[in-house]
């Protein structure tokens, strides 16, 4: 290496020294490889290599190589072309986040007007220059799959498992030692894990699943990453529109309630997206999407109590053990003998969905091709969710546990700025978060809530889960990430970044005071009496 070369990476090191250090993800890979004479082998110089529908590439050097940095995921198309030699083309080569695409070529020489060759690129089974665990996903990958979530996804990868409640963990972690990244920007919620927004898997251009031994770039995690680069606007009018119904179905509905008829349980999908340059502008594009999901889900409840029913039931109870005291230790009320004399049991007996979900979202991307060497884009990430989940107390009282509502938002800015053919700098501002709060009702003082709740085998007879939850989270990020490919082999990145984070939480759980809830201790009434006077 030349001297003036290690005094330049040597100054430009103690300048990023004085900043933090950014705990950056890919989002971009590169092409590299020579350019020989077919019949000399000799290295030619002064080769444009272009890729196709861009307007990135690069000339081969002295030696005919050429290194094309800050290429987006996906798959390509690269034309070489000098005096005197025949174009060539190589089709199909697939560019990954945080790794080198090496792409060698030999042309011949003509001395008459040819057409050119084209060859189709493939990829090496050894990826030499992959230092971590890492499994990859491309957008016609993840197409020809049957899943419809990004956790079923990552779920298909090894090493990746997934708990009774949905969360995920890489090798034996808990989940939230996982980091969440999307288009280099951490998305991870700090407060319970997980994912701040929902990512859809139509708007995903390549999925890295990392799960071990993690580059320096990376950072606040120990189990896994996962590192999302969503699709960039094309420059042709496509778009498309999809949408199934489903539902669940089994034989087992001794265990699972209601599930051996399907209308128990419907799902209904919709999605679409379209993509294309804007009117009037040849250096504008946009990329929208927008999906509305409703799934029932496959836990059911059946409706014998209705959340009053445990007052009268806990009134019962109490006027039965004073006017039948010769009851023996363990043994069960009779509660059906009086269920339909007094009246005790309100419910309907439907089955009701226990593990409902509903999901409205949506992205929204522009890119503006500034100058040759500039791009920028705005990206736009929302989501709402309403959604259930399932509590065996309330099998047969499924009207008491309460509904999570959830908003989501990204908003990022981000600016490429090429500076020379092996160096630039990425510019990033995000603002992103969650409002999230979990409730049966509203008004904490709601006098529909039940604190009195009787229960046989583990099982409730009416009442209310008392508990509510807000969380309001916000995060601020500013970032600047630097890349320079030294030489041939060596390639230096490093960037700063701020974070601001605001969180806001909540818990409350409503109780009765103590005494409002009198119960007679006179004997020798009819329940009807008891319970007029309680």
């Amino acid at each position: 290496m030349h001297e003036h070369t290690v005094l330049k990476a040597f100054l430009l090191a103690i300048f990023f020294s004085g900043l933090m250090m950014s705990a950056n993800a890919d989002t971009t890979g590169k092409i590299s490889g020579t350019v020989t004479d077919s019949k000399t082998g000799e290295p030619l110089p002064g080769v444009n290599v272009v890729i196709e529908g861009t307007m990135m590439g690069a000339a081969t050097n002295v030696d005919g190589e050429y290194i094309i940095l800050n290429v987006a995921p996906g798959t390509y198309t690269l034309k070489f072309m000098t005096m005197g030699y025949i174009t060539r083309r190589a089709e199909g080569v697939k560019v990954s986040v945080g790794l080198t695409t090496k792409i060698n070529a030999s042309l011949s020489q003509t001395v008459l007007e040819m057409d050119e060759v084209s060859v189709v690129a493939s990829r090496p089974v050894i990826e030499v220059d992959r230092t971590n665990t890492a499994a990859y996903m491309a957008a016609d990958e993840i197409a020809e799959l049957p899943v419809t979530e990004v956790h079923e996804l990552i779920q298909l990868q090894a090493g990746v498992t997934q708990d009774s409640e949905g969360e995920l963990h890489f090798r034996g972690g808990r989940s939230g030692e996982v980091a969440y990244l999307v288009d280099g920007i951490p998305v991870t919620n700090r407060f319970d894990g997980g994912s701040s927004i929902e990512i859809e898997n139509e708007v995903i251009q390549e999925l890295q699943v990392i799960s071990g031994t993690f580059n320096a770039e990376y950072g606040q995690a120990q189990s896994g990453i996962i590192n999302i680069v969503s699709k960039t606007p094309g420059q042709q009018y496509s778009g498309r529109i999809s949408s199934y119904i489903g539902g669940h179905l089994s034989n087992r509905s001794a265990r699972f309630l209601g599930i051996d008829d399907p209308t128990n349980n419907p799902e209904y999908n919709f999605q679409a997206n379209l993509t294309g340059p804007i009117p009037f502008s040849d250096k504008l594009s946009f990329y929208g999407f927008i999906r509305y999901n409703n799934n029932d889900g496959w836990l059911n409840g059946e409706r014998r109590y209705n959340p009053r029913d445990s007052w009268k039931i806990q009134a019962f109870e109490h006027w039965y053990n004073l006017n039948f005291p010769e009851r023996e230790f363990g043994q069960f009320l009779p509660y059906n003998t009086y269920a339909d004399s007094l009246n005790l049991y309100t419910g309907d007996g439907e089955i009701v969905p226990m593990n409902t979900s509903t999901k409205y979202s949506g992205n929204a991307k522009i890119f503006f091709q500034v100058t040759p060497g500039i791009r920028t884009f705005y990206n736009l990430f929302i989501d709402r969710i309403e959604r259930r989940e399932y509590d065996n107390d309330f099998r047969y009282a499924p009207d008491g546990i309460p509904t999570t509502y959830k908003n989501a938002f990204n908003h990022t800015i981000n600016i490429t700025h090429t500076l020379t053919s092996n160096m630039f700098y990425l510019l990033n501002f995000s603002y992103f978060g969650e409002d999230r709060e979990t409730y049966l009702y509203s008004n904490p003082d709601d006098s529909r809530y039940q604190d009195m709740i009787p229960d046989l085998y583990g099982y409730n007879f009416g009442g209310t889960n008392n508990n509510q939850e807000t969380i309001d989270y916000k995060n601020y990020l500013g970032k600047i990430d630097l890349t320079w490919q030294i030489d041939k082999r060596n390639l230096l990145k490093m960037g700063a970044e701020f974070k601001q984070f605001n969180l806001k939480y909540q818990e409350i759980t409503t109780s009765a005071i103590p005494n409002s809830h009198y119960l007679p201790t006179k004997r020798g009434t009819s329940f009807e009496e008891y319970y007029a006077s309680s």
